[in-house]
């Protein structure tokens, strides 16, 4: 652990190595200034070009090839449309340039939580959600019911499976999986960066039905 006081680096080991990183803008060979290979800055930049370009035509009466009365309509649904496209990815690129990075969440809390010293919420969110409730992660997985206390089929398979809504956004991927104890699927949302696909947000840690072992009731 550590943290940052004003000119000094404090840390919790009186001996080793620490490895520095510092903020810097990233540069090509030419000295030029560099952008983040993430999609919403590429997505913002495109469209800000796009709503430059458009817009003279459009103060012109130039942006619509028709000559219908529907030409001027046209014409503004064209030019708003840039607009919001810009606006999306402008502010989903400032958002990602605003997250804090892992030594920035580190400071954050040291800064806030100083009489606690052990923050370990992943684990505390697994331990919530599971206990007494082992038996959800099986649910997922083929041929695994409350009838036969969620014992999946062999050999092992969970089926993940996309729907119209799937892609709606530009490099993210909510995707559905069926859940032997549930109703509805339940949706994981993945993120892209480069070629890779992460976990960005789940919703399938949730109370299904008990296993028949465990409900009066069955």
């Amino acid at each position: 652990e550590y943290f940052i006081k004003p000119g000094w680096l404090v840390v919790n080991k009186p001996k080793g190595f620490v490895k520095l990183s510092y903020k810097a803008i990233a540069t090509d060979e030419r000295g030029y200034p560099l952008i983040p290979d993430l999609t919403s800055y590429q997505e913002a930049i495109y469209w800000y070009v796009v709503m430059k370009l458009t817009f003279p035509k459009f103060m012109m009466g130039k942006l619509s090839n028709t000559n219908s009365k529907y030409a001027a309509k046209y014409a503004s649904q064209t030019y708003f449309y840039t607009q919001q496209q810009w606006n999306f990815y402008r502010n989903q690129a400032y958002a990602e340039a605003m997250m804090p990075t892992a030594g920035d969440m580190e400071n954050i809390k040291n800064e806030w939580n100083r009489l606690l010293p052990e923050m370990d919420f992943d684990k505390q969110f697994f331990k919530d959600r599971l206990t007494d409730q082992q038996y959800v992660p099986f649910s997922y997985f083929e041929g695994a019911k409350p009838a036969n206390d969620y014992r999946p089929d062999e050999p092992s398979r969970i089926t993940v499976f996309a729907d119209p809504y799937s892609f709606q956004n530009e490099g993210y991927a909510k995707l559905n999986i069926n859940s032997g104890g549930a109703d509805s699927p339940r949706q994981i949302v993945l993120r892209s960066k480069g070629n890779q696909w992460f976990l960005w947000e789940q919703y399938i840690l949730v109370g299904i039905r008990k296993p028949a072992s465990q409900d009066p009731w069955a």
